[in-house]
């Protein structure tokens, strides 16, 4: 079926309104580049958007949303998908496309169009009791929480310097823009982390690990982790610093952990691998060199 695509001015489509919010609301209309609708006389069938990241400069983020009652949902995707393509404005060198693994007919189009799987995602949910039986390792003793970090210049700095080569490190696939340990300090405290219960070990003065917590009500939701060297010494002191963390959730009420697990991080691979399930349903991300 050949669809008339065009440009559309806004997501206001009353057959996706459920689907586009849930999806899209959390990016500001100002930062779409594109918005695609395909249609068939004069019913909206599809809809695909593109946008850009100004943390991830180097990327278009492209995704697309199809009618269930399309019959040739495939060719219908391509035709968006190749229109979005040609669209791109310069500056980003490759495109990315997100989606969830039991998507297998997406997926399968994406690989025909020479889309690379980049990364997998894996977002568990656990309870603390849970957390306190797989860790059974001592808790770390020498810790200063970040505000305590945040006090201490040589400190804060060394922190800093770590969060960002580290999470440099482990996007390479999705290259971050270079900033400034000042812009990462900013980065870091819009975020909102809780400084009391955000953790860092130390080694005869040298911060070895830290854990970024994020709290909400009885949720503790695990963050930017990671060790000053990728080894088995600091991995394991990385899970003894949890475990301190895991004590003070219990002193605090928090009995609900989530967190986020990337294929490309080795450290929180190391510390939550016992949880990766690869049979449930997961995130993936896809690229393409432009």
């Amino acid at each position: 079926m050949n669809y008339t695509i065009s440009y559309a001015k806004d997501l206001n489509k009353e057959n996706f309104t459920d689907y586009l919010s849930s999806v899209f609301n959390h990016l500001p209309k100002t930062d779409y580049n594109k918005i695609l609708e395909a249609t068939f006389g004069s019913t909206i069938l599809a809809i695909a958007v593109s946008w850009s990241n100004p943390f991830h400069p180097y990327a278009e983020y492209l995704r697309i949303y199809i009618d269930p009652l399309v019959t040739d949902p495939e060719e219908c995707f391509i035709q968006l998908l190749k229109k979005l393509e040609r669209s791109v404005a310069s500056g980003p060198d490759r495109f990315v496309y997100t989606l969830m693994s039991d998507q297998t007919d997406t997926i399968k189009i994406l690989e025909s169009l020479d889309y690379k799987l980049i990364r997998k995602t894996f977002e568990p949910t656990l309870t603390l009791e849970h957390c306190l039986d797989q860790f059974p390792v001592s808790p770390y003793e020498d810790v200063l929480s970040y505000k305590e970090v945040f006090a201490n210049k040589q400190l804060k700095r060394e922190l800093l310097g770590l969060l960002k080569r580290n999470y440099e490190a482990t996007h390479v696939v999705n290259p971050v823009v270079d900033m400034t340990l000042q812009e990462w300090a900013d980065l870091l405290i819009g975020e909102k982390p809780d400084f009391d219960l955000s953790l860092v070990a130390l080694t005869a003065g040298t911060i070895t690990a830290y854990v970024t917590v994020f709290r909400s009500q009885s949720v503790a939701e695990v963050a930017w982790l990671g060790t000053n060297r990728e080894n088995d010494t600091t991995f394991f002191i990385l899970k003894r610093l949890f475990k301190t963390q895991l004590r003070l959730f219990a002193r605090n009420q928090l009995t609900t952990i989530e967190t986020e697990i990337d294929t490309t991080d080795p450290f929180a691979r190391s510390l939550f691998s016992i949880e990766v399930n690869k049979a449930s349903p997961h995130l993936l991300a896809y690229s393409k060199l432009i």
